[in-house]
């Protein structure tokens, strides 16, 4: 297979997001996902990588050629980039928009599917809401 470069993947949800929903509608709810996207993509357009919708309020990013100490590095960017647009969310305890996010690095291997890496990041994600929101979680190896 070549060069084994690492590959990262980042799954993002806005906290609280129904609340925000119901409290401010859809209009408000769909005007606040597309600028949390825009947030959330220019860290990571910056690093090479490609962001999409994964359903619902949930974004994930795939960043390739990224190991694990520059995955810190860029989802620390998003979740400050989200944070920095401050966008008022009057059901949230901090007042604002926030994201919890999910990390996964890994070299790619035959062993390795890419659902895996993703159910990965997704677990890390569910530990970063555990954990009390707008923080970020790296999955264990």
């Amino acid at each position: 297979m070549g060069d084994q470069t690492p590959v990262t993947v980042l799954v993002i949800d806005v906290d609280h997001f129904k609340e925000f929903n119901d409290a401010s509608g859809h209009p408000a709810g769909d005007a606040c996902l597309k600028t949390i996207a825009a947030a959330v993509a220019a860290p990571c357009d910056v690093a090479g990588g490609l962001v999409c919708r994964w359903g619902g309020e949930e974004f994930l990013v795939l960043l390739p050629d990224c190991d694990d100490v520059r995955a810190a590095d860029i989802a620390h960017l998003t979740l400050e980039a989200v944070r920095n647009v401050a966008l008022p969310h009057t059901a949230a305890p901090s007042g604002r928009v926030t994201v919890s996010i999910g990390v996964a690095t890994a070299v790619p291997k035959a062993d390795l599917a890419p659902d895996e890496l993703v159910a990965r990041a997704d677990r890390a994600l569910y530990a970063a809401k555990r954990a009390g929101r707008d923080r970020i979680v790296a999955a264990a190896d």
